[in-house]
């Protein structure tokens, strides 16, 4: 696959401070930075409004048609601002990018800034001091969604509703391995890479797996927590008590989420380990692997019910 560079751009402010003021979105272009360099410069600077330099005396300082960092500079050097201002220009190879970013989970993500943004409001309104920290972590969460943009990642505003797909580049839920040696999203074949896709799709999409069954049992029965000691916590045990365990390790290891540990050490449910070979058949086997796709996570879900029923 060829490896692919993308230029992102970041507002900075007072560059050479121990800690210096970064603006609250990532930009694709130097002219969108520079505006959002001008904006974020005159919101600390009192005195100087956006009105006073297309009309007041600070206009005089710079060519009218200048950038937006050529004005700032102007005017700081002329002492009518003291605030140092440059775009940080940040180069993403978008491959490793993608490994990176094939690791977030991105309808969680979206839930948790939806949950921030009503956090926030909710606390202005208070006057608390939390806002600016919160606020801070959602411009994480912004940039984070900017630079996958930036990188050619699909828009994962669409991944509440659908499972995001190209061959070899992406997938917008956590990427499995198991069958393949290198667990790169695939599709298009009937192979290990389209195969690990359809496990981790499944497995996105179902509830997690139950603890191992030793553990629920433990849980359960009122185990010790050293194993060691089992065998004579369940000497002590009446015949009915024996029997019960016994009939309640049997439904957890039919059940359908008991868990599947793959070869990458996570675990899966067992539903989603005996239908991934079928999905794979039904849903990746058949698409063009140079085309990026989107199944609804609807009909993945209503497959997936009559399949189990």
């Amino acid at each position: 696959m060829t490896q692919t560079t993308t230029t992102v751009y970041l507002a900075h402010l007072n560059p050479d401070d121990d800690t210096p003021t970064l603006g609250n979105k990532v930009f694709f272009t130097q002219a969108e930075a520079e505006q959002d360099l001008m904006d974020l410069a005159l919101s600390v600077q009192s005195g100087i409004t956006d009105d006073d330099l297309e009309d007041g005396e600070e206009n005089d300082l710079f060519h009218p048609e200048g950038s937006p960092l050529e004005k700032l500079q102007a005017l700081y050097d002329s002492g009518y601002i003291t605030t140092q201002a440059e775009v940080l220009q940040l180069e993403l190879h978008g491959d490793s990018v993608r490994r990176l970013l094939s690791e977030i989970d991105w309808e969680s993500l979206f839930g948790q800034k939806e949950v921030l943004t009503g956090l926030i409001a909710e606390l202005r309104e208070q006057q608390r001091p939390e806002v600016e920290a919160l606020l801070g972590l959602l411009y994480l969460l912004d940039a984070l969604q900017d630079i996958g943009d930036a990188c050619g990642l699909p828009a994962y505003e669409d991944g509440h509703e659908h499972i995001i797909l190209r061959a070899g580049q992406y997938l917008n839920v956590t990427m499995r391995q198991h069958h393949s040696t290198d667990g790169v999203p695939q599709c298009g074949y009937r192979g290990s890479g389209p195969a690990d896709t359809a496990l981790s799709i499944l497995a996105a999409l179902l509830p997690p797996p139950n603890p191992p069954v030793s553990e629920q049992l433990a849980s359960e029965f009122g185990y010790p927590k050293d194993s060691d000691d089992w065998e004579a916590f369940e000497a002590g045990l009446g015949e009915k008590r024996l029997e019960a365990i016994q009939a309640r390790r049997l439904e957890l290891e039919e059940g359908p989420m008991r868990p599947v540990q793959l070869h990458d050490r996570s675990r899966v449910p067992m539903l989603a380990w005996k239908l991934h070979q079928a999905f794979k058949e039904e849903f990746l086997a058949g698409l063009d692997e140079t085309q990026e796709h989107r199944i609804p996570k609807a009909q993945i879900r209503e497959w997936v019910e009559k399949q189990s029923g």
